[in-house]
């Protein structure tokens, strides 16, 4: 052998063991914690409650009246019963007129008379002497009657009278704030100048159809009672 050609020896390289290969085991996913795992129910449940509102809004109308405070049922008022007023010509005496077809009543602390037998003329006195005697003759103080109830057929205007009392020497002062019944008006009467008469009268001046009654209140004390008397005062047809 060619000691040239002699290849050197490749020195043998001592082998070793082998390594044992570990099983790969595959990846574990991570298991969901609780909170995770509620999440969509919670969203379910918070969905729920959102369209339930919405829905109890659209009823009701908005926030402000679920908010709005409930108005109070109100406690009806008691209202008491009126008492009624007394009727304070419940036990007077009436007068008649058939001759104008009226009424009206009169206290019974009155003396009255229907002057002369005529259904015209009524009047009312504290004292008992005011009727004519057989003789028709009347008692020297007929002017001064407490009440004198006359029907005027001469007077056709509230102007006529003023007229003939201005012609009697009286001034005639209507009294405007007075509510009295069936258009009546009631006159202050003052004497101007001596005439017979008291000094001072009032007259109530009711119109009737064709006519107008006349209450001469000569005793002013009287003059309450005088409205009382036409208050009463009623058509008999």
């Amino acid at each position: 052998m060619d000691p040239e050609n002699t290849q050197p020896a490749i020195p043998v390289q001592p082998v070793q063991p082998a390594i044992p290969v570990q099983p790969v085991n595959p990846p574990v996913p991570p298991v969901p914690t609780t909170s995770r795992s509620k999440l969509p129910i919670i969203l379910g449940v918070i969905i729920l409650v959102l369209v339930s509102v919405g829905i109890l809004l659209a009823k009701t109308g908005g926030i402000s009246k679920l908010t709005a405070k409930p108005t109070p049922t109100p406690v009806p008022t008691q209202i008491p019963t009126p008492t009624p007023t007394p009727d304070l010509t419940a036990d007077w005496k009436t007068y008649i007129n058939n001759k104008y077809s009226f009424q009206l009543k009169y206290p019974p602390t009155l003396y009255s008379c229907n002057l002369n037998n005529e259904d015209k003329v009524f009047i009312l006195d504290s004292s008992k002497e005011i009727c004519p005697g057989e003789n028709g003759i009347m008692p020297p103080n007929d002017a001064f009657y407490s009440i004198h109830i006359d029907i005027n057929t001469g007077t056709k205007s509230q102007a006529d009278f003023i007229t003939s009392w201005q012609k009697a020497n009286f001034k005639a002062t209507p009294e405007t704030n007075l509510n009295l019944p069936l258009n009546s008006t009631s006159f202050t009467l003052e004497k101007i100048q001596a005439a017979p008469g008291p000094n001072k009268m009032i007259i109530i001046l009711t119109p009737l159809k064709d006519s107008y009654m006349t209450i001469q209140v000569n005793d002013l004390s009287l003059t309450q009672i005088a409205y009382q008397i036409l208050s009463t005062f009623k058509f008999t047809n």
